[in-house]
């Protein structure tokens, strides 16, 4: 049985929760975004979970979190998945070192090849993206300026109220950005070495971006 892996990656901004989701969506396959499982993993703090508590303890002083802490919760959070249908990784593997147990995963969980979609777009058009999005503090969902649930300030699935996170000012985006497309370009040499990166028009509309997705994963057998 085919258990197709596609691996969704881009800058901040690009759009990857957007589009992962809404390919879940389509086929029905399972979506892990790392930020979201490590927020998740934190919300467990305090309650005697010593794994939990350095988690927390690195997010709140923004740190990020090693390699190794961020493959230990995603193995964990697989293993508990029926991943029959396949599976969307948003945002992993974003380190050399992630790379190379990406493919031990691969094998571990018995996935496809992976279709890795690079979302590119320009980096000021991630700036002002980034600078002026809401997001759902209970599901972690981002909304930018123009849907009904920006507008109205309310999050359409738990009717949480939108908020904006203090990391999402203008500077410190625009130095995160620097970083974050420095390491991303490593990243998609690494795929493109292997054959196994799909660039992706992200400045296009939502509506475009996930046409061309549809068509790219089409042509790599997936769906």
């Amino acid at each position: 049985m085919n258990r197709p892996l596609v691996i969704i990656l881009g800058v901040p901004g690009s759009g990857k929760g957007t589009q992962g989701r809404k390919i879940a969506e389509t086929f029905g396959m399972a979506y892990l975004a790392t930020g979201d499982l490590v927020r998740a993993v934190r919300k467990r703090a305090g309650t005697g979970d010593a794994f939990a508590d350095q988690v927390k303890e690195r997010y709140d002083r923004g740190r990020p979190q090693p390699d190794e802490v961020i493959v230990k919760i995603l193995r964990d959070t697989l293993a508990a998945l029926d991943l029959n249908k396949g599976i969307i990784l948003d945002s992993f593997p974003i380190s050399l070192g992630q790379t190379q147990e990406l493919f031990r995963i691969v094998n571990d969980f018995q996935l496809d090849r992976p279709v890795v979609l690079f979302l590119q777009i320009d980096e000021w058009e991630s700036v002002k993206r980034i600078s002026s999005r809401k997001f759902c503090p209970t599901c972690s969902v981002a909304f930018n300026p123009g849907s009904e649930a920006y507008t109205k300030g309310e999050c359409p699935t738990d009717k949480s109220k939108l908020i904006t996170r203090a990391d999402d000012n203008f500077r410190i985006v625009r130095t995160r950005m620097q970083e974050y497309t420095a390491r991303m370009n490593h990243i998609r040499q690494y795929f493109q070495h292997k054959g196994l990166a799909v660039d992706i028009n992200g400045g296009q509309s939502i509506e475009q971006v996930f046409e061309e997705i549809l068509t790219k994963l089409k042509e790599k057998g997936v769906g």
